[in-house]
């Protein structure tokens, strides 16, 4: 199960104010935390994993929470992200998805992870975007492929340019050990209509930036 800790920073100590165990996350196993801090709310947004029982059979479903920081516990419900059928890889779950958040400068959650099996073949990457509308957090934009191609690609980061401009990282892990390609994404959020559903990306030629 995830933990908060609170710790106090002074010059070169740290010292520590809580350590509490998050509650409203889904039963079962959660792994790969990824977060951001908004100090208006005193909430952290956070991206995550999570499978019904450890088992190598079981793939993870990502989804986003608002966690309270001073009582750890869930605002609302967790925001699937994904879509699968929980036993084997259908949708965009992932047996290592690793999911990485960034937030912009109007606090959406930028969220990208990787739909991989447990063998060795290729994997995209997809994004979705979680917004606030009159305090309700909502997927605005669903499951997209942003980086495709034969490399099983891993461990995807974000990087906020502008609100209108993210980037996409992820490493090429298709021979264990050995460093391969790096795959590479600017897209624009803003360009999508942002109705809850996948991008259009075949005709929306303004989502991804040159």
């Amino acid at each position: 199960r995830p933990f908060l800790a609170r710790l106090s920073l002074a010059q070169y100590s740290a010292t520590l104010i809580s350590v509490k165990e998050m509650s409203g996350f889904p039963t079962g196993d959660i792994e790969d935390l990824s977060f951001g801090i908004v100090t208006t709310d005193n909430t952290a947004r956070i991206a995550f994993g999570a499978r019904s029982a450890i088992s190598t059979a079981i793939p993870f479903h990502v989804y986003f929470a608002r966690v309270g920081i001073d009582n750890a516990s869930v605002v609302r419900a967790p925001l699937l992200l994904s879509s699968g059928d929980n036993n084997t890889v259908t949708g965009n779950d992932g047996f290592r998805p690793i999911p990485g958040l960034k937030l912009d400068g109007l606090n959406r959650a930028h969220v990208a992870w990787v739909s991989n099996d447990n063998a060795l073949g290729a994997n995209p990457v997809y994004y979705g975007m979680v917004k606030e509308t009159n305090g309700v957090d909502n997927l605005v934009i669903a499951a997209t492929q942003v980086i495709g191609g034969g490399f099983r690609w891993g461990h995807p980061n974000l990087q906020v340019v502008n609100n209108s401009s993210i980037l996409i990282l992820a490493s090429d892990e298709s021979v264990p050990g050995v460093a391969g390609s790096v795959g590479l994404v600017n897209i624009n959020p803003d360009a999508d209509n942002q109705d809850g559903t996948p991008v259009q990306v075949a005709t929306n030629t303004a989502f991804f930036l040159p």
